[in-house]
């Protein structure tokens, strides 16, 4: 945690060195999350549609913050918050309304309750 400047300059030393070994992540502008590349919501999902034996193309995912890129890349359809930085809303397929707007429940009745 720290000045995103700062961060952003870690972030940027880190990424060459470490990037192939663990998920580096800005949660925040001022949050650097460094973690295991098994510990990613993109590799959870990976399990769980292999538990329940889905496609990827059946996988619908929502985020709104740069820990998401990847999970909303990985989805057959990923949702980005109306809230989420620019870099989020461009790894996912489409945009929904803000978190103060209702986006998930938006999202889930245009994308799976009454889809056009």
């Amino acid at each position: 945690m720290g000045d995103p400047e700062e961060i952003r300059r870690v972030l940027q030393v880190l990424r060459p060195l470490y990037g192939e070994e663990v998920n580096l992540y800005l949660s925040k502008p001022t949050y650097l999350e460094i973690m295991s590349k098994k510990a990613s919501k993109t590799a959870a999902i990976q399990i769980l549609l292999k538990e329940y034996q889905l496609k990827q193309s059946d996988c619908l995912a929502m985020g709104d913050n740069y820990n998401d890129i990847d999970m909303l890349a990985f989805a057959g359809l990923g949702i980005a918050m109306e809230n989420a930085p620019l870099e989020v809303k461009a790894a996912a397929n489409t945009v929904t309304l803000s978190n103060d707007e209702d986006g998930v429940a938006h999202a889930l009745k245009n994308h799976i309750l009454f889809p056009k």
